[in-house]
């Protein structure tokens, strides 16, 4: 992965990755209205989801492939 200065740099490449991976409905029911919470810069994203329910479905389906890294956190 390509270094990154600041948290947006990183969601940004990251949501790039996720659309080519997800199809269209699911990229965008999913993982295009999450917010990147701004916090001081440490390699890691907190993402913040629009309900409860988005963010289970999130933790329950994506977490568990991004184990491996630990980049990426759902509130």
């Amino acid at each position: 992965m390509a270094a990154f200065s600041t948290t947006l740099e990183l969601w940004n490449a990251l949501k790039e990755d996720l659309e080519s991976v997800f199809s269209e409905d699911i990229y965008s029911t999913w993982f295009q209205p999450l917010q990147c919470l701004e916090e001081p810069f440490t390699g890691k994203l907190t993402l913040s989801a629009n309900t409860d329910f988005a963010c289970m479905w999130l933790q329950n389906n994506y977490q568990k492939k991004n184990e491996k890294t630990k980049t990426v956190r759902f509130m």
